[in-house]
């Protein structure tokens, strides 16, 4: 899809005028001059309820403690065939509890984590939207659960592993998974749904769940490499299974303990996806393949409320190529080369948004 933008450029003299709309660019590199080179002291510094727009880069972004309601948009986390080969990518990105609105749009990250650092009073963690990203470990970290709200959705997102260090339970937070290529569960006890979800534990030579209570399970598939690959169904209790599909794992659903509600699910059954590329990777195996069903699928039609099992199901079907952050630029022309009475200088610029 193609746009033709005409824009008013404002002078060195109006930028603050213009930093004021609340939304603000960062980037780490002098190739792409930006108005923060640092995303750490970007979000420390900007409006709550402001947008950054977080340039791909070769080299990840810092640290960043977030203690406010922001959104933060790359440029996506795919590396090939996109941006040169470069990701919006950060090292390390903290939400702080407080009652927050944050939103993580095509990003890439070596770990997410939501952490109170054991303070005590506000467990309030407000909303966390995470889509598009890859998120090599998602971390709830939390030293008093009982006072925990958390109200996050995961959605279109890798994510090797989620993970939940605390032993008590998070029922009283709603916490949903949807449309994601997951590789494993560890310790998550309560509050959270999977929804259309395709779990993908061989490639990291773990179990689907280790430790998980209370939790529902609805259209997912388990898909093994091997037929060592586990869903690990031995090890949860109290969870609720529903029309989830299993595929060369050595577990079954039918081998659950009793503690476990279980109703349509299937195993040892091949969901048929277009095309599977066998990698030693969880990203490239799931960047590379073609995880869309064939038509003749058993996973098509047959969810709890009667649409498609997996991720190319449900409410946000997976599009592992989408990146829509930031338009390609292909042409700037200035209509008018003198600046102005209002110091502005009137120019056409020509952009590309990807289609997909």
């Amino acid at each position: 899809m193609r746009h033709i933008v005409t824009l008013l450029l404002w002078s060195v003299l109006a930028l603050p005028s213009a930093m004021a709309q609340g939304v603000f660019t960062v980037s780490n590199t002098v190739k792409v001059p930006a108005q923060y080179t640092s995303l750490a002291t970007a979000v420390a510094e900007v409006p709550s309820g402001s947008t950054l727009m977080l340039q791909p880069s070769d080299r990840p972004y810092e640290q960043v403690l977030i203690n406010k309601n922001i959104k933060i948009v790359g440029g996506g986390f795919k590396e090939r065939e996109a941006y040169n080969e470069i990701a919006s990518s950060v090292d390390r990105i903290i939400v702080l509890p407080g009652g927050y609105q944050v939103e993580l749009v095509n990003l890439k990250t070596a770990k997410l984590e939501i952490n109170d650092f054991n303070a005590s009073g506000n467990q309030d963690f407000g909303k966390v939207e995470i889509e598009y990203c890859q998120v090599n470990l998602l971390d709830l970290q939390v030293s008093d659960v009982s006072t925990f709200v958390l109200d996050m959705n995961v959605m279109n997102s890798l994510v090797p592993r989620f993970d939940m260090v605390s032993a008590s339970t998070i029922g009283g937070s709603s916490i949903q998974f949807s449309n994601n290529v997951i590789g494993y569960l560890s310790g998550i006890k309560g509050g959270c749904t999977f929804v259309n979800n395709l779990f993908i534990p061989g490639n990291l030579n773990v179990r689907a769940f280790e430790g998980v209570e209370d939790v529902m399970l609805l259209d997912n598939i388990f898909y093994g490499t091997t037929g060592a690959n586990k869903i690990g169904i031995l090890t949860a209790s109290g969870c609720v299974l529903k029309n989830n599909i299993a595929f060369q794992l050595e577990d079954k659903f039918t081998e659950s303990s009793i503690d476990n509600t279980l109703e349509g699910n299937v195993d040892d059954t091949n969901p048929r996806f277009t095309a599977v590329r066998s990698s030693s990777s969880f990203v490239n195996m799931s960047l590379e393949s073609n995880l869309s069903l064939e038509e003749n699928s058993p996973a098509l039609g047959t969810g709890y409320q009667g649409g498609d099992v997996g991720i190319t199901g449900g409410a946000y079907p997976f599009v592992p190529s989408r990146r829509y952050a930031m338009p390609y630029i292909k042409s700037i022309k200035i209509d008018k080369p003198v600046i102005d009475q209002q110091q502005k200088v009137r120019v056409t610029i020509e952009a590309e948004y990807p289609s997909n």
